[in-house]
């Protein structure tokens, strides 16, 4: 070992810092360098003979590690900070047992400890487990832990020998003032809000983020108790949190609600002797993005539930026309001696399966547009879509009736419509033989402020044991009277309900008519009566 190495050697020793306790100075600057550089190891590390110890530390479980394998004895060999992206690609530190092994580093930046004398001390650095390279501010801040670092070195010494070392600890005083002024004006430039409280709860620092997030400046703010100030929080929960971590020096995480503020915040609160430091950021987007996230989940289950449900019942409804069109081809093509008036007839059944067929695959399709085809809801003047739909069915024959004023909805208008004109349909389609069919259309609000369009009629009505069952798809209560139909008319409304966010109900008994009511649960915007509550 050379002379200058041995010389280092009793410089270092002359701090008479090895091999003591822990010490707050050093060990809040490798926390608070850990979590600027965002990295979970960081060390103060001098170098000795044969190994290398570690003053303080957050992420190595051991006090030192043998010299031979130390990243720190190259970056003592200069005064510039040594940055290693990746270890296993550097030959220096390939094989080194501390790659290839636990702690598993890849990432390793030291900035030297340069002594007052120009000789290094050892390392400050910041690892990790992931490569990594350092940005601009930090390379910078590492620098700026490292000459902190010093300085606490020298004030120790100067209170262990406070008349050799007067003038020296002057310089240090000085130029820790410099590096303090240095590091707020890095807290200033930091993305997160940031403030420190004293133990008795009075603010002693606030950042210009802080200051625009809580909406106050750092004048108002320093000196004051955060409680008095934001009596609020006292009820929310970074009371005991920040409680907690004051009392057990633990520090505490968390993500909380602040009606005052409307905002969500994400907190990490540090404790220290001095009270507490806490980084906060507003995280609302990303609470609206997991809640909406969360809402089109639910939905797209819901949506895959139905249609699985649907391709069941559609496979089954679509097999029996295309079976009777089976069953009569092949009885056309084996007997031979049939009858023209035989023959007749299986090419009218024929006909009439093929026709239900069409008429299953147009209801089909109109379903599908309802599911898949879904404008933006708009303000829709329900009056000028009923109008249409009257014009439209009246030539049936019947009447269409509105009873009262119509309102203004939110809603997709071409859903509305089509769902409006499958009810209208069914009341003047499945008509009583002693009455003339007669529709009524109204529309009221519910005593939770939703739209409740109803649409009466006075036709055949329907068994109430059937009320839920009439929506599913294909599903007609009476095939022996009436005309006939695809069953997927009152599936379109429950689909264009569900599409809205609301629902549809059928009440009715037989032969006394039927009520349908489509409940929207978006405010009309004008003109509709409230409706009864019961």
């Amino acid at each position: 070992m050379d002379a200058e190495e041995e010389r280092r050697l009793s410089e270092l020793w002359s701090y008479g810092i090895l091999d003591t306790k822990p010490e707050t100075a050093f060990d809040r600057l490798v926390e608070i360098a850990a979590k600027a550089c965002g990295v979970p190891i960081a060390t103060v590390t001098l170098v000795d003979r044969e190994r290398q110890w570690f003053k303080a530390r957050i992420g190595i479980d051991v006090p030192q590690t043998p010299r031979p394998v130390a990243f720190c004895d190259y970056t003592i060999r200069d005064t510039c900070v040594l940055e290693v992206a990746d270890a296993r690609n550097d030959a220096r530190f390939a094989d080194n047992p501390l790659v290839t092994g636990p702690p598993h580093i890849r990432f390793y930046a030291g900035a030297p400890l340069v002594a007052p004398s120009g000789r290094v001390m050892g390392t400050f650095c910041v690892m990790d487990h992931q490569p990594r390279e350092l940005t601009t501010a930090e390379r910078d801040l590492l620098r700026m832990f490292a000459e902190q670092t010093v300085l606490e070195m020298e004030l120790r010494v100067r209170n262990l020998r406070l008349d050799e070392a007067r003038i020296a600890a002057e310089r240090a005083e000085a130029e820790s003032k410099r590096l303090a002024e240095r590091l707020a004006t890095t807290l200033e430039s930091i993305t997160d809000a940031f403030f420190t409280v004293d133990r008795e709860w009075r603010f002693t620092y606030v950042n210009r983020e802080a200051e625009r997030v809580l909406l106050r400046t750092r004048e108002d703010l320093i000196g004051r108790n955060v409680w008095e100030e934001f009596p609020d929080a006292v009820d929310s929960p970074v009371y005991p949190a920040y409680h907690r971590a004051l009392e057990t020096g633990v520090t505490e995480h968390l993500e909380f609600y602040f009606p005052p503020l409307e905002t969500w915040f994400e907190v990490h609160a540090y404790p220290s002797p001095e009270g507490l430091a806490v980084y906060f950021r507003d995280i609302s987007r990303r609470k609206r993005d997991e809640v909406a996230m969360a809402a089109l989940r639910t939905e797209l289950e819901r949506s895959n539930q139905e249609l699985r449900h649907f391709a069941s019942i559609a496979s089954h409804d679509l097999r029996e026309p295309l079976r009777k069109l089976q069953v009569f081809a092949d009885r056309l093509l084996g007997e031979a001696d049939m009858s023209a008036i035989q023959r007749s007839d299986y090419l009218r059944r024929m006909g009439q399966a093929a026709a239900r067929m069409d008429a299953l695959l147009d209801a089909l399709l109109r379903y599908s547009r309802v599911v898949r085809h879904q404008n933006p809801l708009r303000p829709v003047a329900l009056a000028e879509v009923v109008e249409e739909v009257r014009e439209d069915l009246e030539l049936n024959g019947g009447s269409v009736v509105v009873d009262g004023e119509l309102p203004v909805l939110k809603a997709d208008r071409d859903q509305i419509r089509q769902a409006l004109q499958n009810l209208v349909a069914n009341g003047l389609k499945y008509r009583h033989p002693e009455r003339t069919p007669r529709v009524v259309i109204r529309c009221r609000t519910t005593p939770d402020g939703h739209a409740m369009i109803e649409v009466e009629d006075n036709g055949q009505g329907f068994d109430p044991a059937y009320a839920g069952r009439i929506f599913e798809p294909f599903v007609r209560l009476d095939t022996t009277q009436g005309p006939d139909g695809s069953g997927m008319g009152l599936a379109i409304v429950r689909s264009v309900a569900m599409r809205h966010g609301g629902e549809v109900s059928a009440h009715g008994r037989p032969g006394e008519g039927a009520c349908f009511r489509l409940v929207l649960p978006c405010a009309p915007v004008a003109g509709v009566r409230d409706a009864d509550p019961s």
